[in-house]
């Protein structure tokens, strides 16, 4: 009922709406939650949320955070339907701004974790460019973004493009620890198997890691691939 009422009151939600995606300074633990929830409604709004799109676009870039994730999100959900939402991700990709290429990434990275993601996978060869990009938290969040796509994939049994594994590998270096982490995330999917047997010795260096996330997730992955 709730997804009919948001179909039929269509744009004159939009306002409600972009005030609430515009708030950056409530601390509440359900804030962030909220946004989220409030981003997703866009998607029953059909066609017609086209003219929004400008408004998200300002949010990805206003250099807030909460604001920039919340533009990222508004544009994700927008984006199966308005396919010019996801034309601003991926130019967003290559921002020279970090705040903003984050945020890209972020909205990137919800298209590509549900369905129907196919519209998204153009996105994956920039998202693999940005896996070496200089900034620490970037390269992270890129790699949760493959992370989403790679767990997808695997849940609905389909194939891993073959580009994608080997540079996830290299990241297993990155002096970054969550950097590491969301990579062994990524490649903890059953389609790898084969290819990360010979990498065993060098997951198995993760064991000692000095993160307790990355040991856990590199025992995970150890666990799969035997």
């Amino acid at each position: 009922m709730a997804e009919l009422a948001l179909t039929q009151m269509g744009t004159n939600m939009l306002p409600g709406i972009l005030k609430i995606l515009n708030e950056s300074t409530e601390q509440s633990p359900d804030a962030d939650n909220r946004r989220v929830n409030v981003a997703e409604a866009v998607k029953y709004m059909g066609p017609a949320v086209k003219p929004a799109l400008p408004a998200f676009e300002a949010l990805l870039r206003s250099g807030q955070q909460e604001k920039a994730y919340s533009g990222g999100r508004a544009l994700a959900f927008s984006a199966p339907i308005v396919p010019e939402a996801f034309s601003i991700l991926t130019n967003a990709l290559l921002d020279p701004a970090p705040g903003v290429r984050d945020a890209a990434t972020h909205g990137t990275g919800w298209c590509l974790s549900f369905s129907p993601h196919e519209f998204a996978v153009p996105a994956l060869p920039l998202l693999v460019r940005n896996l070496k990009d200089p900034v620490d938290y970037l390269r992270s969040d890129t790699a949760a973004a493959l992370a989403n796509f790679t767990q997808h994939q695997c849940q609905e049994g389909k194939p891993e493009p073959d580009f994608l594994w080997l540079p996830l590998l290299e990241m297993l270096h990155d002096k970054y620890s969550y950097a590491r982490t969301h990579s062994l995330s990524a490649l903890s999917c059953s389609a790898y198997r084969d290819q990360l047997k010979p990498s065993l010795p060098e997951i198995q260096r993760l064991l000692t890691d000095p993160d307790e996330g990355v040991r856990r997730f590199a025992t995970n992955l150890l666990q799969m691939i035997k």
